[in-house]
């Protein structure tokens, strides 16, 4: 299962880069997903491409709701709510406060076979 997150604020790039650390330091998410980072095309004047998205290679054993604890610890470090989308084939699910249940819905429609 491939996941795709993505932000959409003045500070994307950076929020997105704290989310990648903190999924490669979640002992679960280590074991059961590679995480790794994409980026487009640099803008003009940049040497590097910026970041654009944090890609998730989940095992078939991965529990999404797993993700959603690692999401909601990583919020909790977060001074202000940030939107973080989160697609897997079509179907997207963003998230931006700190409801536990409402991650835990949320993600779980990201685990329907029929999206």
């Amino acid at each position: 299962m491939n996941i795709s997150v993505t932000a959409a604020s003045d500070s994307a790039e950076a929020e997105l880069r704290s989310f990648f650390l903190w999924l490669r330091d979640d002992p679960y998410v280590r074991r059961n997903a590679r995480v790794e980072m994409s980026g487009g095309q640099p803008s003009e004047g940049r040497m590097g491409s910026a970041l654009d998205a944090v890609q998730l290679v989940l095992d078939s054993g991965f529990q999404l709701g797993n993700l959603a604890l690692a999401w909601l610890a990583w919020r909790s470090t977060r001074p202000a709510p940030q939107e973080i989308t989160f697609e897997r084939d079509g179907v997207r699910v963003t998230l931006s406060g700190q409801d536990a249940e409402a991650a835990q819905r949320l993600l779980a429609a990201l685990d329907r076979r029929d999206p």
